[in-house]
């Protein structure tokens, strides 16, 4: 009786993956689920948002805009101030917003948050896409290349280090641990990979051809998004493993949306990808367990969430910058898949 019973659960073992790997990549059709519970919703065109204790920093267009979501069901603008130049992102550290724009860096005070004023410019002569803070540190992305700034003593930005190139079309920015990802398009796409451990001597460690539009890190994952047309338009979302010494990508598996035409941005943790796309938001299981089984799958679609241009997570909260609001979305349970199963000789 042992035996038998051992094989039928070693064939099941065995098959798991395949079974997974077949729900995930199957397409799936865009604004078919819409199961998510939206909180807030602030109309207007948002580009980008950060969210720092009762208020959200949003850009739209050229102003910088501070939101009350102390009542997440009704959040209200309470100041604004005009960058002179579209706000591609913000960044927020205590008393103080960073902003990127389409030609410079900006320190915000955002003390009073009725009536923010700059207290700070520097010129990048370029194209800036993206800004993040990680403990004390600024990091910026332009079409100069990457420039680290310390803020530890002052709000001002202080050069720490930078990697110098000539980036046509920068893209993204992504950290973990000592290194930063980067998303650059010149005649295609290409994800950079640049050591930050010694701010001297910021150097690339790889470099990796692919056609994708947006990149999240999360471990010793890479979540990444693109999409194309042929009969229809469709999306895809993508999960690698990525590991170095020596550097290399491992391809783990995709989503397809159908009907979709374009994907804006993606924001992941452990267990979730949060893809912003043309149709809505959509959320995809991301876990991986010790056999490596369980490529994207799709759970749900936040559909009035139309052209998410840039998402932020918290525990239990979605905050989302789009082409019709920002929005305050409730979190999906935090879930793991588990296989029961134990061999034993």
């Amino acid at each position: 009786m042992f035996k038998p019973v051992k094989s039928v659960i070693s064939l099941i073992v065995f098959m798991v993956p395949f079974i997974c790997y077949n729900q995930a990549t199957m397409p799936v059709e865009a604004n078919k689920e819409d199961v998510a519970t939206i909180i807030g919703h602030l109309p207007g065109n948002v580009r980008t948002v950060a969210v720092q204790g009762q208020y959200a920093y949003v850009g739209q267009d050229t102003l910088f805009g501070v939101v009350d979501i102390s009542d997440e069901t009704n959040p209200i603008f309470i100041g604004q101030m005009d960058a002179g130049a579209l706000v591609f992102d913000i960044a927020v550290s205590g008393s103080y917003a960073y902003i990127a724009t389409q030609s410079n860096m900006q320190v915000i005070d955002i003390s009073d948050p009725i009536t923010p004023n700059s207290v700070g410019v520097y010129e990048e002569q370029t194209l800036v896409t993206k800004t993040l803070i990680r403990d004390n540190l600024v990091f910026v992305l332009s079409g100069n290349g990457l420039k680290i700034y310390d803020i530890t003593t002052s709000p001002t930005l202080t050069l720490a280090g930078q990697y110098n190139t000539y980036f046509e079309e920068p893209l993204d920015l992504d950290l973990y641990g000592d290194y930063a990802f980067i998303l650059e398009r010149t005649s295609g796409f290409r994800i950079r990979v640049i050591d930050i451990a010694n701010f001297n001597d910021l150097h690339e460690v790889a470099t990796e051809s692919m056609h994708v539009r947006r990149l999240a890190v999360t471990g010793k994952r890479m979540i990444t998004v693109d999409n194309g047309c042929s009969s229809v338009c469709y999306t895809y979302t993508t999960v690698f493993s990525w590991s170095p010494d020596p550097w290399k990508f491992v391809y783990l598996g995709e989503s397809v949306a159908v009907y979709s035409e374009s994907s804006r941005e993606v924001a992941a943790n452990e267990l979730y990808a949060f893809v912003g796309k043309d149709v809505g938001l959509y959320v995809f299981s991301i876990y991986q367990d010790e056999w490596g089984i369980a490529p994207p799958k799709f759970i749900t679609a936040y559909n009035d969430i139309e052209d998410a241009w840039d998402i932020v997570l918290s525990e239990d909260r979605i905050y989302a910058a789009s082409s019709t609001g920002f929005f305050i979305v409730e979190a999906p349970p935090i879930i793991k898949m588990f296989l029961p199963i134990i061999f034993t000789n």
